[in-house]
């Protein structure tokens, strides 16, 4: 069985290269990009199982690419997963979940064993 596909974007460098270390580790194959304007036509070409996104990104933002995915019919099912430290407010995660925003993960609180274990539940295992 070949690996899952994980696509990641995040304009923290530092914290891109963290998360793509801890996907790594796991044998996942991984795409990034650093701006959301650059997230579409890599989700097109790359084809993830599952795709990560931070909520602030310059050029288009994260809640605007979980709903170009799900207009989709290839991104339909795919897990979406918003990595974020920003929002905290009911009306954020009511909206998250209208769009279709499988998981938010507070990133100011990373914990590579915990992100694996959740990631893995969304991918099937």
């Amino acid at each position: 069985m070949s690996a899952k596909k994980i696509l990641l974007a995040e304009d923290n460098e530092s914290f891109l290269k963290l998360v793509l270390h801890t996907l790594g580790k796991q044998g996942y194959e991984t795409e990034s990009c650093i701006r959301g304007d650059e997230v579409m036509a890599v989700f097109e070409t790359f084809a993830p199982d599952l795709v990560i996104l931070d909520g602030l990104l310059p050029g288009k933002d994260g809640f605007e690419l979980a709903k170009e995915i799900r207009a989709l019919q290839s991104g339909k099912d795919i897990p979406i997963v918003m990595l974020t430290g920003v929002y905290k407010e009911p009306d954020f995660h009511k909206y998250s979940k209208e769009i279709g925003i499988n998981l938010h993960y507070d990133k100011s609180n990373f914990d590579g064993k915990e992100f694996i274990v959740k990631m893995k539940k969304l991918l099937g295992g």
